[in-house]
């Protein structure tokens, strides 16, 4: 049973962690597009436009900061809207951002971290099943917390969108980034789940039997050592 929870936990994270490399690393977060003579892709840090004139083919692209500081500025007075977005915008990033380290070390502690879960039907029985259930506690919260930061800033990028004067222009709309941010929470979310239920739904497979086996020899040596050493 655990060897099934630990490998679709491992492989959960990755995919999640995966997807947000992904989103967090490309500027498509919000996106407009008026092909061909436009378009405008907004990222947690970053902001690409691409314009070009009617009479040329070719395309110039320019990245810049963004939030900068005509949006966003320094030194001087923002209005209540201004200062909104800017606040929101910078703790979406930051919430997001910060998943990416987040999930790299929830997937270290689920390769490293050799847990057993707590067996409804006894299986470990009494004050060892139980010390073995809290040791599932960690890398399934810590699964859980990574997901709720992660859903917490696409929707705060999604309120941003819909609320913001900036996006009123038709033709702006949520971009990939956002989308694949979305499926990393969700997979977070699923992988939870799996840790959690599958512990108490999956029948117990040949590996409990041989890990029982295992610590009858190992019993049977100590006893004869025992033996031997007071002959």
């Amino acid at each position: 049973m655990r060897q099934v929870v630990y490998r679709g936990g491992l492989m959960g994270v990755a995919i999640a962690t995966t997807l947000t490399l992904l989103s967090v690393s490309r500027p498509y977060w919000i996106t407009l597009s008026h092909p061909p003579l436009m378009s405008d892709s907004i990222g947690l840090y970053q902001r690409c436009t691409s314009s070009s004139s009617s009479s040329s083919s070719s395309q110039t692209r320019t990245c810049n900061r963004f939030p900068d500081e005509r949006k966003c500025p320094l030194n001087q007075g923002n209005t209540s809207n201004e200062n909104s977005f800017c606040s929101m915008w910078s703790t979406a990033g930051a919430v997001t951002a910060l998943i990416v380290p987040l999930m790299e070390f929830l997937t270290l502690a689920v390769m490293m971290v050799k847990f057993r879960f707590f067996d409804r039907r006894g299986g470990g029985g009494g004050r060892g099943g139980v010390q073995e259930g809290w040791k599932a506690i960690f890398p399934a919260g810590m699964v859980i917390l990574a997901a709720g930061f992660e859903g917490f800033g696409v929707a705060v990028m999604a309120y941003i969108f819909d609320n913001d004067e900036m996006f009123l222009v038709p033709g702006y709309e949520l971009g990939l980034s956002w989308y694949l941010a979305l499926m990393s929470s969700a997979m977070l979310w699923l992988t939870a789940s799996w840790m959690v239920i599958g512990s108490w739904i999956l029948p117990e497979g040949k590996e409990k039997k041989e890990e029982e086996e295992e610590e009858e020899r190992e019993s049977e040596c100590c006893t004869l050592l025992n033996e031997k050493s007071r002959v």
